[in-house]
């Protein structure tokens, strides 16, 4: 075996089968930060957010509000991202707690695996044709994938042991959005960089049962999930707007 790949898969393993994560003393509440266009318009001082975790993925941290911020989460499990990432990726990037999938850990170098603030969770990609139970993540300790956000969430109720969770960027999309994808992050976004934002009906679809799934699953056990991005076409979660949090 390749001595670089005996190690990957050496690093990988302790990592996701020996470390802990669950993180103690953490707050009640989160705000999971997605990757939509109404961050724009967000104002990342509001009084809202004090006191509240705040969570992101990709190349949120790379958006000037976020310049001083620091996160209790971040995840990078796409694929293509994965792929290209390199040490300027990190620059800006203030997470004790940044999450990579077991599938995507390959892509990174053995120096980006042996940082301490890396860490791999087990995963598995979502599949429409299987029945999931809360047991079979909590107690199995591995997480949904299939987009950014559904897994943030599971992230943050399983891990993060978050009672409420809010939601913001995540201006989702509709069937009619389909035919025009290139506003559909905020300004200067680099994954656009990296690839064009391709979805069809069918991905659509599956997305859309990946969040069904998460707010089954966990409204039964009374964690709240409330979205709080202005005119979001997400509407599998009680919408609020807070004033506060727009420019």
């Amino acid at each position: 075996m390749n001595i670089n790949l005996f190690v990957k898969k050496f690093l990988i393993w302790i990592k996701s089968n020996i470390y802990n994560y669950k993180l103690k003393n953490i707050r009640n509440e989160c705000v999971i930060f997605g990757s939509g266009p109404s961050i724009n318009k967000l104002n990342i001082d509001s009084e809202f957010l004090k006191n509240k975790d705040l969570i992101g993925c990709n190349f949120i941290h790379k958006n000037n509000k976020f310049k001083s911020k620091d996160f209790r989460f971040y995840s990078l499990i796409d694929i293509d991202y994965s792929k290209s990432i390199n040490k300027n990726y990190f620059k800006r990037l203030n997470c004790k707690n940044i999450l990579i999938s077991t599938k995507n850990a390959y892509f990174f170098n053995i120096q980006t695996l042996l940082r301490r603030d890396i860490k791999v969770v087990k995963t598995k990609v979502f599949n429409l044709q299987q029945n999931y139970k809360y047991d079979d993540i909590s107690i199995n300790n591995f997480f949904l994938t299939g987009n950014s956000v559904p897994f943030l969430i599971q992230i943050a109720a399983f891990l993060g042991k978050y009672k409420t969770i809010y939601l913001f960027g995540v201006d989702h999309f509709d069937a009619t959005d389909l035919q025009n994808l290139e506003d559909m992050n905020f300004s200067d976004y680099e994954g656009r960089n990296v690839k064009k934002l391709s979805i069809n009906k069918e991905k659509l679809s599956y997305i859309n049962n990946l969040y069904k799934l998460i707010k089954k699953l966990l409204s039964n056990k009374g964690i709240k999930i409330i979205n709080l991005t202005p005119n979001s076409k997400l509407k599998y979660f009680k919408s609020v707007i807070v004033d506060d949090l727009i420019d």
